[in-house]
Order: structure tokens, then C-alpha cells, then sequence
């Protein structure tokens, strides 16, 4: 389903007004990573490792984001974390996870791309 109409189309509707409350810094980035190994990497992969469980026990396929990070804006990943994804494996995570956890996390995966060294070193570590 990759970033169809479902995921994009409504996500990208209702996170119109939302803003990132969070300073991107080495800190919060970090910060998100370690919420994003503990809650999301179980389906959504890590550093060269992808989830066996999210690429063969869902349908549709979960994201593997450390391969290919994602394509919606920050206010479009807070409303899919928030929300979930209706007939899909990806709950919502209000109420589980902090407004400010849950952006810390959005900033991490936004930052994929050009983490800072030592955040990069440690998301290339084992766990």
C-alpha cells in the first residue's frame, strides 16, 4: 500500500494545523530513536535489520524505515502515530505514548537521514 491514498490522503487532510512542539537538537533526536527501538522497531526494522515480523506477518507490508525512512511531512507522522492506520497492523498510540514522545520520535525519523555522529553511532549499534 506503500504511502497510498489511505495513509497519505487523510493523514496529510487533518495534520494541516499540527506543528512540531519539539526543538530538533542531538538530545531529542536521540531521544526519539530510543522510543522508536522500544515501541516501533518491532515491525518497522532497525539499522540494517529489517523486522521479520513486519515484512511477513502483515498485510499490508509495514514500512521498513531504516532502509527507506518515510515520506510524510513531521504534522503527517504525528497524526499516522496518534491515529494508526485503519485496517492496517499500525495502532494508534494516543494515550500509550506522549504528545511530546510521540514527536520526538516523528523527529528522529525525519532526521534518518543526517542523524548527528553520535546518535548515528549509537542507531548502528546492536541492541
Amino acid at each position: 500500500m506503500g504511502n497510498g491514498i489511505c495513509r497519505k490522503g487523510p493523514a496529510s487532510f487533518y495534520a494541516v494545523d499540527l506543528k512540531n512542539p519539539v526543538t530538533v537538537s542531538e538530545e531529542t533526536i536521540l531521544a526519539g530513536m530510543k522510543i522508536f527501538r522500544t515501541n516501533c522497531a518491532g515491525c518497522h526494522g532497525e539499522f540494517s535489520h529489517l523486522s521479520r515480523w513486519g515484512t511477513r506477518g502483515f498485510y499490508p507490508r509495514v514500512p521498513q524505515f531504516a532502509d527507506a525512512p518515510p515520506s510524510l511531512t513531521a504534522p503527517e507522522m504525528f497524526f499516522v502515530v496518534n491515529n494508526g492506520i485503519p485496517y492496517t497492523g499500525m495502532g494508534a498510540w494516543d494515550g500509550m505514548l506522549s504528545d511530546v514522545e510521540m514527536w520526538q520520535v516523528v523527529t528522529f525519523l525525519n532526521n534518518l537521514k543526517s542523524l548527528p555522529e553520535p546518535v548515528a553511532a549509537e542507531w548502528k549499534t546492536k541492541r
